[in-house]
């Protein structure tokens, strides 16, 4: 998160993301991110995703 507070809905529940917090989610887990209706400021958000893949290592330098 870079600005603000983010809500994320999940099955399990909802949570809130702050400033400097990281959430990470499940590739396939659902889940609703949103500001709501409500809130008194707005919200910035860096999202990265990438696809799934078979041949992951670790990076050796």
């Amino acid at each position: 998160m870079i600005q603000g507070t983010l809500s994320v809905e999940t099955p399990e529940g909802t949570y809130e993301v702050g400033t400097e917090e990281l959430l990470i989610v499940d590739p396939e887990s659902p889940q609703r991110a949103y500001n709501p209706g409500d809130a008194e400021e707005t919200v910035h958000v860096l999202a990265i995703g990438a696809p799934a893949t078979d041949d992951v290592h670790p990076y050796e330098p």
